[in-house]
């Protein structure tokens, strides 16, 4: 709780926003996103299993979960991390793709294959996870950052500029805009009735005076 006082309010006591990781609708949507990840992590275990050795179902997801979540987080970096899509970073990625992926079995299964006497593949096979994981996470934030920018090109091409530009004409269509589109190709016509109205004041002061002195 956080003690807040501003100007012309009163004494009291404004309650600081709860932390993410302590509302339940945050939890619902990790936990979530979690029980499919490792619903997915354990059918591949099942469908792939060892091939040659190879803990080939650990491997599979550790590289998959790398790309899903270079690919995701690049793309969510360039908005505001807010409403859907921090729905999707927390689901998706820290449930889903934390559940999927598994370094705790990937540690343990490098220790047994160590322990078995196969010390090269337990060399091999903790290498291609790391430097596979790198190279997925790139080329996830690369293909992100490419659809992003062929967002942007696409909303400032010159079609979308001539679109607006169309919209800014059609607004000036009403009476408003004729009148200024009117004072803007005639610019003299206003200093014309500007100096009209100047020199007819003198003219109305010319015609008084004579009259008077008529008068007399």
């Amino acid at each position: 709780m956080v003690a807040s006082r501003g100007a012309g309010d009163g004494p009291g006591f404004a309650v600081a926003p709860r932390p993410l990781s302590s509302r339940p609708s945050v939890l619902a949507l990790v936990g979530a996103g979690g029980f499919l990840g490792t619903l997915c992590r354990w059918g591949l275990r099942r469908l792939v299993g060892e091939r040659g050795g190879w803990p080939l179902a650990t491997l599979v997801v550790n590289l998959v979960g790398a790309f899903v979540l270079g690919l995701l987080l690049e793309a969510l970096s360039h908005h505001r991390d807010e409403g859907l899509r921090r729905a999707l970073r927390l689901g998706l990625g820290t449930g889903f793709c934390g559940a999927l992926t598994t370094y705790s079995t990937f540690a343990v299964e490098v220790v047994m294959l160590a322990d078995g006497g196969n010390r090269l593949l337990a060399l091999l096979y903790p290498c291609v996870t790391v430097a596979g994981g790198l190279l997925l996470a790139l080329a996830g934030v690369l293909l992100a950052g490419r659809g992003s920018r062929a967002q942007r090109g696409a909303a400032t091409a010159p079609g979308a500029v001539g679109d607006a530009a169309i919209g800014g004409r059609a607004a000036g269509q009403g009476p408003a805009g004729r009148g200024r589109a009117a004072r803007a190709a005639d610019p003299g016509r206003t200093a014309r009735g500007a100096g009209g109205g100047s020199a007819e004041r003198p003219a109305r002061g010319g015609r008084a005076a004579r009259g008077e002195r008529g008068g007399r």
